[in-house]
C-alpha cells in the first residue's frame, strides 16, 4: 500500500531536534524546581526561633540556692519557653519568677529565698517579677529575666563547680554552664 504524496511530504521533527528539545525541557524543570526549593528553606528560616542566653548566674549559700537566667528573643518568631532544666532536673512552674529584661547586672533577689512575687532592682530599674503559671511567651527582639528559686540538687558544697541551665521552646533546647557561686 503506498501513502498519499501529501502525507509523505510532510516533515517532522528529526530524532536530534526531539532529543534536544527534551532535555531542554527537563533541565528547566529541574532548575525551577531548586530555585523554589532553596527560596522556601531561606525564607522558612528567617521565621525560625533563636534564643540567646545573655547572662545565667546561681548563687548558694546557707539558707538556701538561686538561680537566674537572662534570655533574649534574637530570631524571627516568638518564642513559648516550656520547660527549664537546672542540673538536667525539671524546675517546678511554682519556683520560676519573671520579668522584662532591662540593661544591668543580675544580683540575687531577697537573699536567696524567694516566697512569692518580688521587686527587685536591676540596673536603674526597678523590676516586678511574677510567677509563672505556665509556659512562657518571649516575643520577637525582646527579653527576659527569670529567676528561680530552690533548684534541685544545688547546695553549699557546689560552689564553684559548673551547672548546666537547659531552657526548653515548643522548638529547641539551649544550654548554658553556669559557675556556682556565693550569694
Amino acid at each position: 500500500m503506498k501513502l498519499p504524496d501529501k502525507i509523505r511530504d510532510r516533515r517532522a521533527l528529526s530524532q536530534v531536534v526531539t532529543t534536544l528539545i527534551l532535555l531542554v525541557v527537563s533541565v528547566l524543570m529541574a532548575s525551577g524546581t531548586v530555585t523554589y526549593y532553596s527560596i522556601a528553606v531561606t525564607s522558612s528560616s528567617l521565621r525560625q526561633e533563636q534564643l540567646n542566653i545573655g547572662e545565667a548566674r546561681i548563687w548558694v549559700n546557707a539558707s538556701g540556692a538561686q538561680a537566674a537566667v537572662l534570655i533574649e528573643n534574637v530570631g524571627g518568631r516568638d518564642a513559648l519557653i516550656d520547660q527549664i532544666e537546672v542540673r538536667y532536673s525539671e524546675t517546678p512552674w511554682g519556683s520560676v519568677y519573671h520579668a522584662p529584661a532591662v540593661e544591668g547586672e543580675i544580683t540575687p533577689a531577697q537573699g536567696s529565698n524567694i516566697t512569692g512575687p518580688f521587686n527587685h532592682t536591676i540596673g536603674n530599674a526597678a523590676l516586678s517579677f511574677e510567677r509563672a503559671s505556665g509556659s512562657i511567651v518571649l516575643r520577637i527582639s525582646e527579653g527576659i529575666i527569670i529567676y528561680i528559686d530552690q533548684p534541685d540538687a544545688i547546695g553549699i558544697t557546689d560552689i564553684g563547680d559548673l551547672i548546666t541551665v537547659i531552657v526548653h521552646t515548643s522548638a529547641n533546647q539551649y544550654l548554658a554552664l553556669v559557675d556556682v557561686k556565693t550569694a
